[in-house]
């Protein structure tokens, strides 16, 4: 195993199971959130994100599986939720308290030296608004080099793993085990690197390495890539079918979502 800090239970002895609204709602409002999540129908977190930001997600979800990579505060685990999955999970690890120890560190203002800090979030506010939803995902931490369908589950219809890829020591790694969680469809959300998605390169399966800050200024980027890398290493890993579903385009750090089909 690449880590040792696996929480099969990460929900086990909440705090916040029962919360009265009177109670929830001064803590909501002093966390710091990233989603902006309905805990109530007339309140919202105040956090950035609270859209499906091109991941064209199923508007129906019945009867699937829905299995929530990076979920952070747990929006998404929640829209699969309203959308009628049937079962619903969890998973995080450096925003749930997470920690890299033991691999190569950046030198840089905002990273904690010899501390493997890697999210300024320790799993709080998921917490709270599963209470307070009474939502029904089960919540599993665990690294996702360390991910495998019996830590989840067993396999999912749909996987969403949005926004962690860049982050990520080694990507090839962790798609291999994000695939290997996934029954029918991965939805892919990462970066894509105008530096390498050229017209001279954008058929070339390339990668791009960040030593340093030069990814959006954040140390806790280590990977860029082009669509044609992207396709590449889901048709490795077995997916027949790849669609760029949505673009953002950047001058900087464009992003891509992709559909991989089994």
């Amino acid at each position: 195993m690449f880590r040792e800090d696996i929480d099969l239970d990460f929900l086990k002895n909440n705090p916040f199971n029962g919360i009265k609204r009177a109670d929830a709602l001064p803590k909501a409002d002093a966390f710091s959130w990233m989603h902006r999540i309905h805990l109530y129908p007339d309140y919202i977190t105040k956090g950035q994100w609270d859209e499906d930001r091109g991941f064209n997600i199923p508007v129906n979800l019945t009867g699937q599986s829905f299995l929530d990579i990076g979920a952070w505060d747990g929006y998404f685990t929640f829209l699969a939720e309203d959308r009628g999955a049937s079962q619903v999970t969890s998973v995080d690890y450096c925003c749930w308290g997470g920690r890299e120890y033991g691999l190569p560190e950046k030198d840089a203002d905002v990273w904690k030296k010899g501390q493997g800090l890697c999210c300024p979030a320790d799993g709080t506010t998921y917490k709270l608004a599963h209470a307070v939803r009474k939502s029904h995902a089960k919540a599993v931490r665990v690294n996702v080099y360390d991910l495998r369908p019996e830590f989840v589950g067993g396999q999912h219809d749909v996987v969403l793993f949005a926004g962690v890829l860049y982050h990520l020591r080694f990507p090839f790694l962790a798609l291999t085990r994000v695939a290997s969680v996934t029954k029918k469809l991965m939805i892919l959300e990462t970066t894509i690197s105008p530096k390498v998605e050229t017209p001279e390169t954008k058929d070339q399966p390339l990668l791009l390495f960040y030593p340093g800050k030069e990814l959006n200024n954040d140390p806790t980027n280590w990977f860029d890539f082009n669509v044609a890398s992207l396709s590449a290493m889901l048709r490795t890993l077995g997916f027949s079918k790849i669609d760029v579903v949505y673009r953002r385009e950047h001058a900087e750090f464009p992003r891509v979502v992709i559909h991989a089909y089994r």
